[in-house]
């Protein structure tokens, strides 16, 4: 046999094998379901892509999830964390500006000076006059886009960045606006979740701006790379890098302790709180919250470790968005309540919150399974820490609603926690004689 004819059979021969091969390969797929599962997927996806099709309720199964988008992943831009010595990072910043946002707004406070008209006359021995005047003041921080459903994207935040704060307006990556309202705030672990309805969105900024994408705090080192982008000075978007100084972390600011915090020593400066804490990988892994403010120190900011209110997060982004109603709307509890503040709580071994002095005789609550003594926590699962809190969320129910309240009430030496369903009394009824 010739050399060309033996090289002929060789071929004839591997095809036979591969074909067989093939074959046997589909017959064990086949088997197992393996083709079968890779049809579902690709029906799937083609169902996520046609939501028309498809009309989505919030069930169980389709609930919003932090860090999901409904775009096709773009590759173009994906960072890589290499793991050693990080001496550029356009790269990470470009990919992970579009999930970013400047938030603007106002809130008001009120302050008294004293007028003496002996003193404007040049006299002395008038006395003085209070007179109360209140202020309009801006507010600036940042926000991380970290889910969207078909009507709108939902942005993670600090409490203390929206609370007591109105007109809010989300400056996008492309300079583009729109107004946002609260979905939920926490005040103990500071985050909330603002939202902004696509409706609202200028033309072609949905195509500018993506969700962020999650990734995983309780994997971080002390010593990783890291990228903080935010709003600082509330001067837009900007970028700082540096390290992870330290893990489980504790501040105290305000009369506030914050625990298991992220530190760092990339620039942290106000305006920053709310904006994201990145890794390498361009995966938000905390939400930056403050600087250590002191001229003896230089080089500690903190930030809140995504894994530990990722939870909270998507509880918050599948509330209802809801706006401050009129103050003849205004539903109210129709309680006496007693700020039980954190100092308060830990020396007489009690919950922080609302301590309900007294029930209101005419108000509904009064035949509702709330008690005196017991300590109001949360309210439609959002934290309260005090009154202010409480009536702060209050301003966004009408009278006639029905709100669950969470609340720890005294048993023995213990306290146990109750979820309650309240209807809220409107300010007329409980002026009525």
């Amino acid at each position: 046999m010739n050399k060309f004819l033996k090289g002929v059979l060789i071929v004839l021969f591997a095809a036979v094998v591969g074909a067989v091969a093939g074959l046997s390969m589909y017959g064990v797929s086949k088997a197992t379901g393996t083709l079968d599962a890779y049809s579902n997927v690709v029906s799937d996806l083609n169902k996520a892509l046609k939501p028309e099709e498809e009309a989505a309720s919030k069930t169980d199964e389709n609930k919003v999830k932090i860090g999901e988008s409904q775009k096709p992943e773009k590759n173009d831009k994906k960072p890589s964390g290499s793991g050693g010595e990080m001496t550029d990072v356009s790269r990470i910043a470009e990919a992970a500006m579009p999930s970013m946002v400047a938030i603007t707004g106002t809130t008001e406070y009120e302050a008294y000076s004293s007028f003496g008209l002996g003193d404007f006359f040049g006299f002395g021995g008038f006395g003085g006059l209070d007179q109360p005047q209140v202020y309009e003041t801006p507010t600036a921080g940042s926000g991380i886009i970290i889910a969207e459903d078909d009507d709108e994207f939902m942005i993670a935040t600090n409490n203390h960045v929206v609370a007591d704060t109105k007109d809010l307006v989300i400056t996008f990556c492309d300079d583009t606006t729109a107004p946002a309202v609260v979905k939920g705030r926490d005040a103990e672990k500071d985050v909330a979740v603002i939202s902004v309805k696509k409706s609202d969105l200028e033309e072609g900024t949905y195509d500018n701006i993506e969700v962020a994408k999650v990734g995983d705090s309780d994997s971080l080192r002390v010593g990783e790379w890291v990228v903080a982008i935010g709003n600082a000075l509330g001067e837009g978007l900007s970028v700082t890098v540096g390290v992870v100084s330290a893990l489980d972390k504790t501040m105290e600011a305000e009369g506030q302790v914050a625990n298991n915090l992220i530190q760092t020593d990339a620039a942290i400066n106000p305006g920053n709180s709310g904006g994201a804490l990145i890794n390498e990988k361009g995966e938000v892994i905390g939400i930056n919250e403050a600087k250590y403010a002191t001229t003896a120190v230089e080089g500690m900011g903190f930030a809140i470790p995504i894994s530990s209110v990722k939870d909270v997060l998507n509880d918050f982004s599948n509330l209802e968005a809801r706006e401050e109603v009129s103050e003849e709307e205004q539903g109210y509890i129709g309680i006496q309540g007693q700020n039980i503040d954190s100092q308060m709580a830990e020396m007489y071994d009690m919950p922080q919150g609302v301590y309900v002095f007294k029930i209101v005789d005419k108000a509904p609550a009064a035949n509702s399974e709330l008690k005196e003594k017991d300590v109001i926590t949360k309210l439609d699962g959002q934290s309260v820490t005090g009154m202010d809190d409480l009536q702060s969320l209050l301003k966004q129910y009408k009278s006639g609603e029905k709100v669950k309240l969470t609340v720890y009430r005294l048993n023995g030496e213990s306290y146990e926690e109750h979820e309650i369903e309240v209807e809220l009394a409107s300010k007329a009824m409980l002026e009525e004689e």
